[in-house]
């Protein structure tokens, strides 16, 4: 509702406007919309120079993104999404889809559904969810594959989960290893430690002091040591020592349970 008067000075009128509550709920409404107009503008402005402290959120069905930041958070939604960042402290969600996501710096990634490629460095997380998935990381990385036949590939101080499926893994020194359910196939440095779980898996040991973990109904793994390993420990659950037969010969281990007489696993050293 609008009001008009005018002033008491015959030579200079002027018009007063009254606004009403609810007018003055829209203009507040207005302006606060603009003021996010405003954020969006600034956050775009800082992708253009590199700034930091910034959210992206999309919802495409296929979205193609490559900025540099710090403090970034990219959430993109279904599809088959291709991101970039050059960035610390990234953090991704990239929804269902086979999405290939290439992070230069350390990163929180939830790749989602689908059949993913994942490049990250350092200090990374990563949850590949279902799908068979390429997955990349530097040290100290966690990394969750989820199902599928998945391939993951890390440095030292590495804890991988990889999930059922037949899975390839490499990781090097101090790394832990769960490769659950499948056929898979397990390279590992010293001071590990790895758990096959169930299938039949390769597994293979470079370096002192590590640890391969058995479990009744695993499967008949093959584990093979390098030569200038020293110390490869076993831990077999499950089972006492009258329900497996133990046997040595030529540099080659062989465990086989007494009743049903099954293979559990065998060991040998390679050059």
């Amino acid at each position: 509702m609008f009001n008009r008067a005018s002033s008491s000075a015959p030579d200079a009128p002027v018009t007063t406007v009254s606004i009403s509550y609810h007018a003055k709920l829209l203009l507040a409404r207005a302006s606060a919309e603009q003021s996010v107009v405003d954020q969006l503008q600034a956050q775009l402005d800082a992708l253009g120079t590199g700034g930091s402290a910034a959210a992206l959120r999309r919802s495409d069905t296929s979205d193609a993104l490559s900025v540099g930041m710090d403090l970034f958070e990219i959430i993109s939604g279904a599809g088959d999404d291709s991101i970039r960042v050059q960035a610390s402290n990234a953090t991704i969600d990239s929804g269902a889809g086979n999405d290939v996501i290439d992070v230069d710096g350390q990163a929180n990634v939830v790749a989602g559904e689908g059949d993913d490629v994942v490049f990250t460095y350092g200090h990374s997380t990563v949850d590949g969810g279902a799908g068979n998935d390429h997955i990349d990381a530097y040290d100290n990385a966690v990394v969750d594959a989820g199902t599928g036949d998945d391939t993951v590939r890390t440095y030292s101080h590495a804890t991988v989960s990889a999930g059922d499926g037949d899975d390839h893994v490499w990781t090097h020194d101090y790394s832990v290893v769960d490769a659950g359910a499948g056929n898979d196939m397990i390279w590992v440095g010293g001071s590990s430690t790895v758990t096959g779980g169930a299938g039949d898996d390769y597994i293979s040991v470079t370096g002192d002091n590590s640890t391969i973990n058995f479990a009744k109904g695993d499967g008949n793994d093959v584990v093979r040591v390098d030569n200038g390993s020293d110390s490869v420990d076993f831990s077999i659950s499950g089972y006492s020592l009258n329900d497996v037969i133990v046997t040595q010969q030529l540099g080659s281990t062989t465990v086989t349970s007494r009743a049903p007489t099954i293979p559990l696993f065998s060991m040998d050293r390679h050059d």
